[in-house]
């Protein structure tokens, strides 16, 4: 590449007032690649949440009207701007020559768990947006060695051209002067099991807190709780009638949404952390938890070994049986569970946001 800037143009997802998942991803990347010189950014679009500092530094603007799903005007403003590279980290990207054009997954889920979802949009959008934005794009980014595999499964697009660029962590932590009266919000006295995730069907919420009224019953001395925290996302009803159903009902808590500060100190100050989701593209959740020194419970399935390596307990999240021994283990097991807050910390410096914005400002310039 000569001496000249790469002018990059991003298709980013609606602005959330609460960001999580594909939102703080966007944030984290762009903030990231800051740091690259030679890089000039414009953001495709309206209504994102982007990073005041970015907007602020290569005077971004917002060029489109209405749904950034509208391929032609995308094209228009790449067209117009002399864009070399389009990269999209969720919509489809235009299917068109003379830009570059590179599309991020992050997971397949509404093709690989089509009843996970109430409608069929979601499985229309993949299996036909998505796939045709796959199938012509320059390149695709996979977040996960297992998500690179769902998309060879169910695209058709040579493997040269998925690279594998893992999410990172910039993870909040909280300080000493942090007040103490965070566990007094949603009524937490002594020693709890942390699960933090969208309340949905593919979080296997259902099971977690099933799995824990099998250890409460068969463990009736110990007064652990367990703390749910995350905001309501589709079919959650039965989440919640499951906690109500049993007897432990008073030991589940559910937090709803809560902020970076207070989450880190409710990450800090848990026994352990649970995750025992049926499906990830990545897992971060898992990745916070370690960055915060804590053992951890997780599934034994998708992109999740690959985030936790050997300083996590694994279960199988069809099992209830599998997944009341992992809690039972972390729970009761003081040695296992120091040595695996001692495996933590590393096992999360292995990720981070820095390092994914360097891939992807190598990949750019394999391009360009």
């Amino acid at each position: 590449m000569s001496g000249k800037k790469i002018r990059a143009g991003y298709v980013l997802v609606n602005m959330e007032k609460n960001p999580t998942g594909i939102n703080r991803y966007s944030q984290e990347i762009l903030k990231n690649l800051l740091n690259h010189e030679e890089i000039s950014m414009e953001i495709l679009g309206e209504n994102f949440l982007v990073p005041g500092k970015i907007r602020e530094r290569y005077g971004l603007y917002t060029r489109l009207q209405g749904d950034i799903r509208r391929q032609k005007e995308i094209w228009a403003a790449a067209v117009m701007d002399r864009l070399d590279i389009v990269h999209s980290f969720y919509h489809p990207v235009p299917d068109k020559k003379g830009v570059v054009k590179i599309l991020t997954i992050h997971d397949l889920s509404p093709l690989a768990n089509e009843e996970w979802f109430a409608d069929k949009k979601s499985y229309r959008y993949f299996n036909e947006n998505i796939r045709h934005s796959a199938e012509t794009a320059d390149a695709v980014i996979a977040v996960s060695e297992a998500t690179k595999r769902e998309i060879l499964h169910f695209f058709h697009i040579p493997e040269n051209k998925i690279r594998v660029i893992y999410e990172g962590l910039n993870c909040h932590q909280a300080g000493e002067e942090h007040p103490l009266d965070v566990h007094d919000k949603w009524g937490i006295e002594g020693e709890y099991i942390l699960s933090v995730g969208t309340l949905q069907p593919r979080k296997n919420l259902v099971s977690l807190i099933k799995a824990f009224c099998i250890y409460k019953g068969r463990h009736r001395a110990s007064d652990v709780k367990l703390v749910l925290t995350g905001q309501r996302g589709w079919s959650y009803n039965a989440i919640f009638d499951e906690a109500e159903a049993g007897k432990y009902v008073n030991d589940i808590i559910f937090t709803g949404y809560v902020s970076d500060e207070d989450l880190s100190h409710l990450y800090k100050n848990a026994l352990a952390f649970a995750y025992v989701s049926f499906y990830e593209g990545f897992g971060l959740p898992i990745l916070e938890a370690m960055a915060h020194g804590k053992a951890v419970l997780s599934s034994n399935t998708t992109s999740m070994p690959e985030v936790g390596g050997d300083a996590v307990v694994y279960c199988n999240p069809y099992d209830l049986e599998s997944i009341c021994d992992g809690l039972t283990c972390l729970i009761e097991d003081i040695g296992l569970r120091n040595g695996l807050e001692q495996k933590a910390e590393l096992q999360a410096a292995k990720f981070s946001y820095k390092k994914a914005a360097e891939e992807i400002c190598d990949l750019y310039k394999e391009f360009v």
